[in-house]
């Protein structure tokens, strides 16, 4: 009994030396790899990448040119879309995909946006470019405002619904319904898109 336990603690103390001793997470491909155990035990990182949505207080997503990732951030303060930052935290388990938990970042320059990669409906079914820019062509169904500044989109994609979250208000009457369409922006949970203010948008009637 007594050496079991022995064995017990000196297996824990091991354990504890290598978490202590793991490499920094430099790449946002090594972030979204973790499994969800990895993840809670708050692994370091140092990333950088390129601002591509804000959800607000609540998660800041951005890429770099491995993938795309998310964090919390301690301010949200002036931060804009194309923002290029520097994070440094630690993992925490997402609703999809690790993230980094609550973290200061500084902005360390600004440019455009990652170029959008084309994707059908299902390349977001697999989650392969969850967090990252994406673009789909399709034909606009239906669009329901939402509030004040906020619609959703369903999008045919070759036979398949998109729903598609568009931080602009369109009316229910709006022309654009049967209209073809591309959109820029994030894939995310659910197949749901939270394309920025900066989508781009071209409607054919």
């Amino acid at each position: 009994m007594n050496l079991t336990a022995s064995l017990f603690a000196l297996v824990v103390a091991a354990a504890g030396a290598v978490g202590a001793g793991a490499q920094v997470l430099t790449k946002a491909i090594e972030v979204r790899s973790l499994s969800s155990a990895e993840a809670s035990g708050g692994r370091e990182v140092k990333l950088q990448g390129t601002v591509t949505f804000i959800e607000g207080p609540g998660a800041v997503f951005f890429q770099d040119e491995t993938a795309g990732s998310f964090f919390q951030p301690e301010n949200l303060g002036e931060l804009r879309l194309g923002d290029a930052v520097e994070v440094t935290g630690r993992t925490k388990v997402g609703n999809y995909l690790p993230g980094v938990a609550r973290a200061p970042y500084r902005i360390i320059g600004h440019g455009p946006l990652p170029k959008a990669r084309s994707v059908k409906h299902d390349d977001l079914v697999s989650g392969r470019y969850h967090y990252q820019r994406v673009a789909i062509e399709g034909i606009v169904r239906s669009t329901t405002p939402m509030d004040t500044n906020r619609s959703v989109l369903r999008v045919e994609v070759a036979s398949r619904i998109v729903e598609v979250r568009l931080d602009a208000r369109i009316e229910d009457d709006n022309t654009i319904v049967d209209s073809l369409v591309r959109i820029e922006g994030l894939a995310a949970d659910g197949i749901n898109w939270q394309p920025s203010a900066r989508t781009a948008v071209s409607a054919n009637p």
